[in-house]
């Protein structure tokens, strides 16, 4: 895959996952934060764009998927609670919501291709 050299050019179908099989993306370390990436990065290539995204669309795909909702932005918004050290240290904000839905941050963007290479 040649590698975009504006991130505003990266187009969802360019995310590769590094087994075709997972849900995760290799860049967010916590796997639980590992598969609300991925999963964002699956909705976000059904839909063939990063955003904006109606949230009830997304929690659709993930009841088709059976996935479960409750986990949909984990580590993805910022600080979160984690049973090991209780709430997250350096945590970035990966996705933002505006009056016009959900939006993918160029940050988030730029980290699953970072991986896709």
């Amino acid at each position: 895959m040649s590698v975009p050299t504006n991130i505003d050019s990266v187009q969802p179908h360019m995310i590769t996952f590094p087994n075709p099989n997972s849900e995760q993306i290799g860049f967010f370390g916590k796997c639980e934060i590992e598969i609300a990436a991925g999963r964002l990065v699956k909705f976000c290539q059904n839909r063939g764009r990063w955003g904006p995204h109606d949230i009830g669309e997304l929690v659709d795909f993930y009841r088709e998927n059976k996935w479960d909702t409750n986990m949909m932005f984990y580590g993805l918004t910022g600080k979160f609670f984690d049973d090991g050290d209780f709430l997250s240290k350096g945590a970035i904000d990966y996705i933002e919501f505006t009056h016009a839905g959900l939006i993918v941050l160029p940050k988030f963007i730029a980290g699953c291709l970072a991986k896709s290479r």
